[in-house]
This record gives C-alpha cells, structure tokens and sequence, in this order.
C-alpha cells in the first residue's frame, strides 16, 4: 500500500487584499487544523510573509515557490494576490508556453494594471506581463465582471466559463474544460480556487459575496475533470475567512476542496 502525503503549503498574507478581506490571513492555521483531524496524511510547511511589504512577501512567495514545485504542492492563503507569485514561480519552472492557469473565481481579476500585484488585476498582470499566455488562462465561475474587465477579456480572447453557463449546461461546461486540458501544447495546469466561486449559501466565509455561485456537485464535477488530465502539478486555495463564518460552514467546504487534491 503506498501511503500518500500531500504537500500543504501555508501563506498567512492578506496584504493584496486591499483591506477588504480582512481576516483571510488567518487562514492556513484553523484549515490546517481541521484538515490534521482527517484521514488524508499531509506535511506542512509556511512561507515566511513580510507584514506591510507586499513587494517583499511577493518575491518570499516567488522564491520558496520555485523551491518547492516539482513536489506538487497544494498552497493555502491568504489573498489571492499569492497567485500572481506562485504561478511566476511555476511558469518559469514548467515553462510559460506548456504551463496553464485554470482559476475558479466569482470575479475576473484583470482590472486596470498597477504594482503591487492585488487580488483584483493578478490575473491581468501575469498575462500583460508575459508569464502566461493569454490563450492558456481559463477562468471559471465568473458571475462579477466589471465594464474594463470585459473589454480586456473581449481583447485578449481568454477563455472563460461563467457561472450562468455552468448552471445551464453542466455536461457542455465539463466537455469545455475537457478541451482546454486536451490541449497538446498545454502539459502542466495550475489550478487556483477562489472561495467566492461557491454560492455564499454554502461558502459564506469570504469578503466578496456574490450570489448564484457554484453548488458542491458543479464544482467537483468540473475539478474532476482537470484532475483526470493528469497535467495538474499545483494548486492553491485562497480568500477563505474565518471571521466571516457562519458555523463553520464553509471551513468544512475549504477541507474537503483541499482533500480532492490529494491525488495531483
């Protein structure tokens, strides 16, 4: 029997949250906790964070990344900023052209462009900045898009599955991401999951409540089929907030996400 140890990686940083998830910070350690109390083995570790310098705990994150992929790890936030470094560290460790970004996410990330990277444009920043190509970003769950965010998604072409289509048509929305992961020049995704993706009747616990978001059964459904890929090499869980709980509801939910990647 080969026992499988998942990789957690704690980032206790809500610097890119731009104060409007306060709280998510605290994040890694009650999941990490809960998470011990289950069946899944798993090793930890935590990426040092430098408080009130964004730029630096940008580049820890980048550094310690780089040291760590190739041992599929699984990284728990925190903002979603992180993404922006971890996926620099992944695509430059898997290459930019091979390496894909599948985000499930209620809102687009791309508005307008400035540094330090935010949880509102990391995902317009690593394709503006030429770490991901534009044509291997998925973006899943949208149900939030600002005016400026829809012209950059019209421009740029990015892939996108919004929420309404996935409740209209949940085998059509599978099959679109059975594509993109069929993908030949696609050989290594990343995937990042925004707790806001879920509908907040069952994932209250996060600082951008959007209505008619994802169900357990929609989402797992379409993360199978990223996993039955076999391309997945990374992934990371951001913006869950303890102090936004509602008896433990959406810790439950955070748990059983991270357990489904056991098998990356």
């Amino acid at each position: 029997m080969i026992l499988i140890i998942m990789l957690i990686v704690k980032i206790p940083s809500e610097q890119g949250s731009l104060g409007k998830n306060a709280g998510c910070a605290e994040a890694p350690d009650i999941i990490l906790d809960r998470l011990s109390k289950q069946k899944v083995k798993f090793s930890a570790e935590e990426i040092p964070v430098f408080e009130n310098d964004i730029i630096a705990t940008d580049e820890s994150i980048y550094k310690n990344a780089k040291r760590l992929l190739g041992k599929k790890p699984v990284f728990v936030g925190g903002d979603h900023s992180i993404t922006y470094a971890l996926f620099r560290a992944f695509s430059e460790v898997y290459g930019a052209k091979n390496s894909a970004l599948v985000v499930f996410d209620a809102h687009a990330d791309a508005t307008q462009v400035f540094k330090p990277v935010s949880h509102e444009d990391m995902n317009r920043m690593l394709v503006e900045e030429g770490i991901l190509k534009r044509q291997n970003l998925l973006l899943v769950g949208l149900r939030k898009i600002w005016e400026q965010e829809a012209e950059w998604l019209r421009e740029k072409k990015i892939n996108v599955i919004r929420a309404v289509e996935i409740r209209k048509n949940i085998a059509n929305a599978v099959s679109k991401i059975e594509e993109f992961a069929k993908n030949p020049e696609i050989r290594h995704i990343y995937i990042s999951v925004d707790a806001d993706v879920f509908d907040p009747g069952i994932m209250p616990a996060t600082g951008y409540l959007e209505e008619k978001g994802l169900d357990e059964n929609e989402f797992f459904g379409l993360l199978d089929a990223l996993l039955n890929s076999k391309k997945v090499k990374a992934a990371d869980f951001v913006e869950y907030n303890p102090k936004k709980d509602i008896d433990e509801k959406g810790l439950g939910l955070t748990v059983r996400v991270l357990n489904s990647f056991v098998h990356i």
